[in-house]
């Protein structure tokens, strides 16, 4: 994406959002309120749309699976089972269909709900849909099904895998079109949903509590390799040991991020910061998302590029935005952000965004742009010591950015406003030798570049220039100029 369409798209966008955040993400209370689960109510027996009935036991999922096939829907009614052996689903458009809670208003996570629960650790996953057999794999649905681990120590588990790994007739087909709805995730030290060449699925109204672990390892949800065109939607995560959604050092384009809320976990993150040159997010359009973390968390944060980041709020994080080149960022608010409220690279657009920094004296700046070309326009910064920052952090600019435009931002209780640049004139009075000049900028000046406006009279024959300091600078005659005043235009940059 180039920035003249970057910066088409993101006035238009803004013109069209205003400046107003309109994020409509939603957590799904303890008594289930702010969502629906349904499914259909059956007996106590398993069985599927191709005639099979069993009882309700763990051996009888796997059979009921195998016999329906292609094309097919596996009823499981309510109750606990206890998963000692992978549930492999091999087939294509087949529906595997749990049984949500009975009485209105619970969450999935409440007893009555089809429940799987493992005690022993399975490398393979609880549950692997996989495209063994060249698209099979492809449109499975996995609605209202509990997964579940009690002691949380089972930790070389992943509770649901979609691995489209498999090589067959020469290719690696994947998985296609996988639906995971309804479904909750509770206590699961591994990952809860691992994706592998897995294209065009969806992960909708599910929820991930006290998931993940071991830093790097144990996001709740891992895109791995090959991840194309997947949306996450209206999810809920609590309490997440370490990231909710990461990719690995792979590119991942086109994902949907929308409606979700993320509460004291590392949010929508695609990777630690140890690692971040590992790993991007392409084309990703993050929206609508609520994000409540803590000190130690960044709400979103990639190196990739192309990027659309709009209307999300983001609550007490470390850094709200922490994105690469070519990303639209707009509407967003970011309230009480630990160090940084937005982190950009080059190319990018940052308009009609929301930061309020509430005067914490960790933040390095509201805004902080680490790369060329960047527009900053119509944002809103309140209470931060550091308003818009160009170069290092902490308020210490390294290098000369070019061509960036930053204009039309409101800037309220702001200490200080990273100036790299700055100009004027002064005079040195009839008979002096010098004159203290206020340069307005940030740090102390690296350049300083004065000539005078008119010849010079009296003894004096060249002018120069010392005493750098972050607030003055002095201009020098090497002798008393005469009678008459002589202007200077100068120029000063850190």
């Amino acid at each position: 994406m180039k920035l003249k369409t970057v910066l088409v798209f993101g006035l238009a966008f803004g013109l069209i959002c205003g400046s107003i955040i309109s994020t409509i993400a939603f957590k799904v209370g303890t008594d289930g309120t702010g969502q629906t689960w349904f499914g259909p109510s059956f007996g106590t027996t398993i069985t599927n749309s191709k005639g099979y009935e069993g009882q309700a036991t763990v051996a009888n999922i796997q059979i009921a699976i195998d016999s329906g096939g292609n094309n097919s829907v596996i009823y499981i009614p309510g109750g606990n089972y206890t998963i000692t052996e992978t549930i492999w689903v091999n087939y294509t458009g087949i529906t595997i269909q749990g049984v949500a809670p009975t009485e209105a208003g619970q969450r999935p996570t409440a007893y009555g709900a089809t429940r799987f629960y493992y005690t022993v650790d399975l490398p393979n996953g609880v549950m692997n849909v996989t495209g063994a057999g060249g698209y099979q794999g492809a449109g499975v649905t996995i609605n209202n099904i509990q997964f579940y681990n009690s002691d949380a120590l089972l930790t070389n588990t992943k509770a649901l895998c979609v691995n489209g790994k498999i090589f067959y007739n020469g290719t690696y087909p994947g998985v296609h079109g996988v639906t995971i709805s309804g479904c909750s995730f509770d206590n699961i030290a591994n990952t809860a949903i691992y994706m592998n060449y897995s294209y065009n699925s969806e992960i909708t109204d599910c929820i991930f509590s006290n998931c993940g672990g071991d830093v790097g390892s144990h996001p709740t949800i891992f895109l791995d390799k090959e991840v194309n065109s997947l949306v996450i939607h209206r999810c809920t995560f609590e309490a997440d040991e370490y990231v909710s959604i990461w990719s690995n050092s792979y590119n991942v384009p086109n994902l949907h991020i929308s409606e979700n809320y993320f509460e004291a976990v590392s949010g929508v993150d695609n990777q630690p910061d140890n690692a971040f040159l590992n790993g991007t997010f392409q084309q990703a359009y993050i929206n609508n998302n609520y994000c409540y973390g803590n000190d130690i968390c960044d709400g979103f944060y990639t190196g990739g590029s192309d990027n659309f980041v709009t209307s999300n709020r983001f609550n007490d994080v470390k850094t709200g935005i922490h994105t690469g080149a070519y990303t639209i960022i707009s509407n967003n608010e970011i309230i009480k952000p630990y160090l940084c409220g937005i982190n950009i690279g080059g190319d990018n657009v940052v308009t009609g965004n929301y930061i309020d920094c509430d005067n914490i004296i960790t933040v390095s700046s509201a805004i902080l742009i680490n790369g060329n070309r960047a527009n900053i326009m119509g944002n809103t910064i309140r209470d931060s010591i550091y308003g818009i920052v160009l170069g290092a952090w902490g308020g210490s600019p390294t290098g000369y950015r070019i061509n960036y435009t930053i204009t039309g931002n409101n800037v309220f209780g702001v200490t200080k406003t990273n100036i790299t640049e700055s100009y004027g004139t002064c005079a040195i009075a009839g008979l002096g030798t010098s004159i203290v000049v206020n340069h307005n900028l940030s740090a102390t000046p690296k350049i300083v570049i004065c000539t005078p406006m008119r010849t010079m009279a009296g003894t004096a024959s060249y002018w120069y220039v010392d005493t750098f300091t972050a607030t003055q600078f002095t201009v020098h005659t090497n002798a008393a100029i005469g009678a008459t005043a002589v202007e200077f235009s100068w120029y000063a940059r850190v």
